[in-house]
């Protein structure tokens, strides 16, 4: 596993499975890969079936494992993003939104070119610290992906082969990729309206994600979630109710 939502999953199937131990494992593989104690402990499930004394252990061992995260970071990176968020997000409403978004997708684009993702690995999850405006316990990386959520064609500049490379190395998560191809697929963001390009996409999928149009040929949906490892639609339909039943997380952000 490449990412820290799928360890808190999986910690939570443990749970519902009656493996403490093996939940107290993959809680720990999240911690070192950027979850704070906090954030896991608004899940309902793991801050009540854990037993107290394996709190105890987990918190006591909680400064160790945090810096193994810390020192897999580029803590510059992640600072440095965290701020172009941030002031994407401040300009949102004004004449330097286009502007400041064009720099936020070159600067990301720069790293693209090098034959790396700005992903979880290297700039971390979001951090409220750095970006108070983005939940670090939705353990994702939002100040990158808006970016992509809101530029022009980004998928069709970068190429959506470069793209599917990253998701097989685990640096870009499928669940992230299928979002912005969402979003570019149904010119969501504003930004569109403003550009000259008209790019096409390489490629035709139906992922039926929020902000796109929803098809009923549920088959289909589901052939083109599988080539990105997702989940079938119905599952993903069927989540709120999961996490209601069972105090889970299942759900994680815009995704």
């Amino acid at each position: 596993m490449k990412f820290v939502k799928d360890y808190v999953i999986a910690a939570q199937i443990a749970l519902i499975n009656k493996d403490h131990e093996q939940s107290i494992i993959w809680l720990k593989e999240a911690i070192k890969m950027g979850a704070t104690l906090a954030c896991l402990k608004e899940i309902k499930i793991i801050r009540t079936q854990i037993p107290s004394n394996d709190w105890k252990v987990i918190e006591m061992k909680y400064k160790e494992l945090r810096k193994v995260y810390l020192s897999s970071i580029d803590l510059k990176l992640i600072s440095n993003f965290s701020k172009r968020y941030t002031d994407e997000q401040a300009t949102k409403r004004s004449n330097l939104y286009p502007e400041v978004v064009q720099s936020n997708f070159d600067y990301i684009h720069h790293f693209i070119r090098h034959k790396k993702y700005p992903g979880e690995s290297i700039t971390g999850i979001d951090n409220e610290k750095l970006s108070p405006s983005i939940s670090e316990c939705e353990f994702g990386n939002a100040k990158v992906t808006v970016t992509l959520l809101h530029y022009a064609f980004p998928i069709s500049e970068i190429g959506e082969s470069r793209l599917m490379k990253f998701i097989k190395n685990g640096d870009l998560h499928p669940r992230d990729f299928a979002c912005i191809y969402t979003y570019e697929n149904n010119k969501v963001s504003l930004l569109y309206r403003k550009s000259n390009k008209d790019l096409p996409l390489e490629n035709v999928y139906t992922f039926n994600f929020p902000f796109g149009k929803k098809s009923e040929n549920i088959r289909r949906v589901n052939m083109d979630r599988a080539l990105f490892g997702i989940c079938k639609y119905q599952v993903d339909q069927k989540k709120e109710a999961i996490e209601d039943q069972y105090g889970l997380k299942l759900r994680f952000g815009y995704r």
